[in-house]
């Protein structure tokens, strides 16, 4: 749909360099956003929205051949995730692999209540195998880079600092 509607905005365009100029497109700020080759940042929160993007990359992962994705989460506001920890059942089903951070913690002060660990989050899902308890360190980094060398997208979802974190490594 995309395409056809720039084909029609500039009829004297080669579908070539539509496409191309469609591929360089970096995305919307913290929306499916590439940060280098291979690696993506989503500032997706609710187990839906993770869904919906944990979609998208699917979507590029069989146009592009790839072989996976593989998601780096980092929950935000421990207030937030007792409100949608039920959600999260499901909710990273699409992806090949997740390393599940701690909860960027932020507004903590306005109700006190337990801060819930990756392990309970991880019990949670369907596909709890999948899923590697991490922090963010250059031990990660490495996992992270060498699976996306092995032909695997990377989804960074985060909205604290591991976001950052990322694309000082990747060089962005």
């Amino acid at each position: 749909m995309v395409f056809e509607t720039v084909r029609r905005l500039f009829p004297d365009e080669s579908k070539e360099r539509i496409i191309d100029a469609l591929n360089r497109f970096p995305g919307l700020s913290k929306r499916f956003e590439r940060i280098a080759e291979g690696v993506y940042s989503d500032y997706a929160h609710h187990p839906e929205a993770i869904k919906a993007v944990l979609g998208i990359a699917r979507e590029v992962v069989e146009m592009e051949g790839m072989r996976g994705v593989v998601t780096v989460y980092e929950p935000l506001q421990n207030i937030r995730q007792h409100e949608v920890c039920s959600g999260y059942k499901d909710a990273f089903l699409q992806s090949d692999k997740i390393f599940w951070l701690p909860t960027y913690l932020t507004r903590e002060e306005r109700k006190p209540l337990p801060i819930l660990k990756p392990e309970f989050f991880v019990d949670l899902l369907e596909n709890k195998e999948k899923a590697e308890i991490a922090e963010l360190s250059n031990g990660l980094f490495e996992k992270v880079r060498e699976l996306r060398d092995d032909g695997f997208l990377i989804l960074v979802i985060a909205g604290g600092h591991s976001d950052v974190w990322f694309r000082e490594r990747f060089d962005y």
